[in-house]
């Protein structure tokens, strides 16, 4: 007889439950955007001549609260799900068996666990930038993150570099981060996990028995269709895809929130002072997405190249 949690309707309702929450988080920030946006508009409607004044030469900082507002409201609804699952994670991750294989991954790194905390956020903060760069130089629009964009606003609202970064910097990373990774990628996991061993190095049977690679790619994909739109989009994908993978090898959804806040913090810098659209060169995407790539491909090196043997993980 087949294990239940086989049976095809089973899995289906494992699949829908495992993507539920970026589904609910995305329908939440959408609606919540809209409620607080048109309240702005009634307000600056019918205000006094100094209240439009102020909402209007505040607009962009009012966008930011308003973001703020959203994703922390959403976060809370889904925050003692994402606690559960998360716990569930951490609970399997520090079993003496897997203990022992991912200490046995962490020995095949040169400089071991220490290495690996150099070259996570090496990898976020160069490919982060280098795919930014990529975007703009294609004349794709709307980006997180435009330079010219951040100049202006810093010219007619002084306050809005300062939210910017406390917004997009701090609080919505970690609410994007607990929607997607700590709760859809590590459900997703689960839906696609196989009890066999896949032939191959310890690191790749880590990974396929784990269901990481489908799951850190259909939550990315839910994370990029989130931002709604290309850019944003293709960016959040391929981005979403390394957070998922750093958890996977951390075993830790702080890792995730820490690179994505540290990457988002990085291009807002740049953009607050100038430096992006000095950047904004072939020469200089290539300076940061080629190293980007090469330590991503170094990492990666690291973890598959010892232990060819095809079980017992």
């Amino acid at each position: 007889m087949k294990d239940k949690h086989t049976q095809p309707g089973s899995r289906r309702s494992a699949f829908l439950f495992a993507i539920l929450p970026a589904l609910l988080f995305t329908l939440l920030v959408e609606i919540l955007d809209v409620v607080l946006l048109s309240l702005l508009q009634v307000l600056q409607r019918s205000g006094s001549d100094a209240v439009f004044a102020f909402l209007k030469g505040h607009a962009q900082s009012l966008q930011a609260l308003v973001s703020a507002i959203s994703c922390a409201v959403s976060c809370i609804v889904l925050l003692p799900s994402a606690k559960e699952e998360m716990g569930r994670f951490l609970a399997a991750r520090r079993t003496p068996r897997m203990e022992s294989a991912w200490e046995t991954e962490e020995d095949g790194v040169p400089g071991g666990r220490r290495t690996i905390s150099l070259l996570l956020p090496a990898v976020s903060l160069f490919l982060s930038l280098g795919l930014n760069l990529v975007l703009s130089l294609t004349g794709l629009a709307g980006l997180s993150f435009s330079a010219g964009e951040m100049t202006r606003n810093t010219l007619s609202d002084p306050a809005y570099p300062v939210l910017s970064l406390l917004v997009y910097g701090l609080l919505t990373p970690a609410a994007e981060e607990i929607a997607f990774r700590g709760l859809c990628f590590l459900r997703l996991r689960g839906v696609f996990a196989k009890k066999e061993e896949a032939k191959g190095t310890l690191f790749r049977n880590l990974l396929a028995s784990s269901g990481t690679v489908p799951a850190s790619l259909l939550s990315a994909a839910l994370f990029a269709l989130y931002h709604g739109n290309l850019p944003q989009g293709i960016y959040a994908f391929l981005m979403g895809s390394l957070f998922a993978l750093s958890v996977e090898i951390t075993g830790n959804v702080r890792t995730s929130i820490l690179l994505h806040s540290a990457s988002n913090i990085f291009l807002l810098l740049l953009s607050l002072t100038g430096l992006y659209n000095s950047l904004c060169t072939p020469v200089w995407c290539a300076c940061f997405l080629l190293p980007g790539l090469a330590f991503l491909a170094l990492l990666l090196g690291f973890l598959d190249r010892g232990n060819k043997r095809t079980g017992n993980h």
